[in-house]
């Protein structure tokens, strides 16, 4: 199982991806992206169904992105993490069928911590 991870260094909110992640998975099974073009790539080449990929969005416009691929999110267990509680970007974050949605509201990210520890001892399953 292989962790990846999304989150726009030039947004200045969120702590890195290792603060979040902090440790849970060994340095050779953890691939951070930095845009949006480079997780849909590695959505196309490398993400398989036993992977988990987390989506630390910090704009609607990166939604967008990852909507126009959203093919690509069928098989996956996704954690999105939405900037805030606006109906609608909610409404379009649940259109990629994640397994949990958490906003990003001072930096708490222990509910995320929380849910990528249990998905990471549990096996995938199939959806339906």
């Amino acid at each position: 199982m292989k962790l990846f991870f999304y989150r726009d260094t030039r947004s200045e909110s969120h702590g890195s991806a290792e603060e979040l992640i902090g440790g849970m998975v060994s340095p050779g099974q953890f691939h951070c992206c930095e845009t949006v073009a480079q997780m849909i790539d590695q959505l196309r080449t490398n993400v398989r169904s036993q992977d988990i990929v987390i989506l630390l969005l910090g704009t609607g416009g990166e939604l967008n992105g990852f909507l126009a691929e959203q093919e690509l999110f069928e098989d996956i267990r996704l954690i999105l993490v939405l900037p805030d509680t606006n109906p609608e970007l909610v409404a379009l974050g649940h259109q990629l069928r994640p397994r949990f949605v958490d906003i990003s509201q001072n930096n708490d990210f222990s509910k995320v911590k929380a849910v990528l520890a249990k998905m990471m001892r549990s096996p995938p399953t199939n959806r339906l």
